[in-house]
């Protein structure tokens, strides 16, 4: 996964329940704080220590 997979992903969860609710599912997912994930998604960047992180939980999204 890239940098640019990463954001895709929570742009994806934000556009689909909205700033607040996405982050917070993106941040359940990834086992992170709320504000860690949303400094992510504002800043538009995601440290690459943690793309494999996002990979998983992309996948076990498309799986549920």
């Amino acid at each position: 996964m890239t940098e640019k997979e990463a954001l895709a992903y929570l742009a994806e969860l934000v556009e689909e329940h909205g700033s607040k609710v996405g982050i917070a599912k993106a941040a359940q997912a990834l086992g992170l704080k709320w504000n860690t994930v949303y400094g992510w998604w504002r800043r538009g960047s995601v440290p690459e220590w943690r793309f494999q992180a996002f990979e998983q939980a992309k996948k076990r999204r498309k799986a549920a």
